[in-house]
């Protein structure tokens, strides 16, 4: 290769020339990394990338021991790991970790240290699904003082808690006959801890047999959230431990000070639902995704955010549009709307593509860090239209830990994924239902409410985009989001109503 036979010659004629050439081939190819950043046509070939890496690559094979050879090491890690986000192949994100890892391996001291550390473990939490990983470099790059360690302490509370070391089992207590102790008595008699900095609402999931009041052998911020009645059949239980006996003849008492503990504040005080913010996604010069038949996501949102604007006034609720016409506003203004009027609920109304036509289906969101590459790339789509990135958006979740408002959210979108659902397929059987999900969704960051993303269907898929044209299918979706809606008020009134 040329390159190498210049540097090589360069190498040859003495050490000042070849810490000059250094600095000379490493400046020639980080410019040209620059400028192929910014060329809109050249940066879709990936030849083009691949050809930039491999000179920063040649520059820290050809000058090892120049200061240049690090930051060759680190713009390649920088160019593969971008690389791989447009291309979305293993191959570019290996290469980037690799580079990450060499650069750590062979520079822990150097300035950009802590940059690559915190760079290599969002790669390993976002892209491989290797949480511990990322937790390890972390917790290593900390050691040492860097500009970078604030970020990495937020990265660390959104990551999953260290696996808990074997603990040896302590052998059963012999039965009781003593009347049952409340749920925060039985909790720090067995010694169950939450090793989550904000822990989810956890399920109280009771058993009973004349005999006994058993409960999951689970940590609680592992147990899902309150979705329906405090009692289950003992079959349901994954694992058991043992925590007292209740008197025969009599059933067990629940402390419904512990149960209230575990429920969300707004069920607690029995708040009601007022107001409910419906945002119509996309508009203006923003048309969202386009079908092949010319159907623009823009329209079909607003459609349907206007059927379901008068079906949720029909039953009682105020509802307020981010907006009402084919105009355009910014992403972080819709949450800022609905922060300021003082809504309630929050509802975002999409439709989804993909680059297979044959892709089809319903999904609802809620606003989350992901380490799933899918949903990474429907939420870098949807973000497209704000000015942040989804790199940046990710450590801005660790300080809303406290004001999230997750657990009700999610029972919000399990209730309207479960409407939708059901009822699409009394009229279309094929619906394919994608669940409930977790991304970071710009739309839904910073909302002071139980906030959901709904993916109505593929306008990249032929049958759901003429579904999506269609008035019936836009009455069918308004109809199915306003009973979902309406069957998380009633548990929510449920909840709230016991003492």
């Amino acid at each position: 290769m040329v390159a190498i036979l210049l540097l090589s010659q360069l190498l040859a004629a003495g050490p000042s020339n070849a810490a000059n050439s250094a600095d000379v081939a490493y400046a020639q190819a980080k410019n040209a990394y620059q400028r192929l950043r910014v060329d809109k046509n050249r940066r879709k070939y990936r030849h083009n990338w691949q050809r930039i890496a491999r000179n920063l690559e040649d520059v820290a094979k050809e000058f090892p021991k120049s200061p240049r050879a690090a930051e060759a090491t680190y713009s390649s890690a920088q160019l593969n790991g971008e690389l791989s986000r447009f291309s979305d192949r293993d191959e570019d994100l290996g290469k980037a970790v690799g580079n990450f890892e060499t650069f750590l391996a062979r520079w822990p001291r150097h300035t950009l240290a802590p940059k690559a550390a915190l760079a290599l473990a969002k790669l390993y939490a976002d892209r491989q699904d290797q949480p511990q990983k990322a937790r390890e470099v972390l917790e290593k790059a900390l050691s040492s003082p860097g500009s970078e360690a604030v970020a990495m302490r937020r990265m660390l509370l959104l990551l999953p808690p260290p696996k808990p070391k074997a603990v040896a089992t302590k052998p059963k207590a012999p039965k009781s006959t003593a009347m049952p102790m409340s749920l925060q008595e039985a909790i720090a008699k067995v010694g169950v801890r939450s090793t989550h900095a904000a822990p989810e609402v956890a399920e109280l999931a009771l058993a009973t047999t004349p005999e006994s009041w058993r409960f999951p052998a689970r940590t609680l911020a592992e147990a899902p959230p309150i979705s329906g009645a405090a009692t289950v059949a003992r079959d349901d239980l994954p694992g058991e431990e043992e925590l007292g006996a209740v008197p025969k003849g009599k059933s067990p008492r629940v402390d419904m000070k512990s149960v209230n503990d575990l429920v969300p504040i707004g069920q607690q005080l029995g708040l009601k639902i007022r107001r409910v913010v419906l945002d119509p996604g996309h508009g203006g010069h923003d048309p969202g995704s386009i079908g092949r038949k010319g159907t623009r996501e823009s329209t079909v949102t607003l459609a349907i955010a206007k059927k379901l604007a008068a079906r949720l006034e029909a039953r009682g609720l105020q509802v307020v549009l981010t907006r009402d016409d084919d105009s355009y506003v910014k992403l972080e203004d819709r949450t800022r709307k609905a922060n300021s009027v003082k809504g309630d609920l929050f509802v975002s109304i999409h439709c989804n593509a993909a680059p297979s036509k044959k892709l089809q289906g319903i999904e609802t969101y809620t606003l989350n860090t992901s380490a799933n590459r899918y949903s990474i790339r429907l939420a870098a789509q949807e973000n497209a239209t704000s000015e942040a990135g989804v790199s940046d958006l990710q450590y801005i979740l660790a300080d809303l830990t406290a004001k999230a408002n997750t657990s009700e959210s999610v029972q919000l979108a399990k209730g309207v994924q479960r409407s939708l659902v059901r009822t699409a397929r009394n009229a279309y059987p094929n619906i394919v239902d994608h669940g409930t999900k977790e991304a970071l969704f710009f739309v839904l960051l910073g909302a002071k409410m139980p906030s959901i993303l709904i993916e109505t269907a593929f306008l990249s898929n032929p049958e759901e985009e003429q579904r999506l044209r269609s008035a019936r299918y836009q009455d069918l979706v308004a109809k199915a989001i306003a009973d979902g809606i309406q069957d998380f008020l009633e548990v929510r009134t449920q909840m709230a109503s016991v003492r």
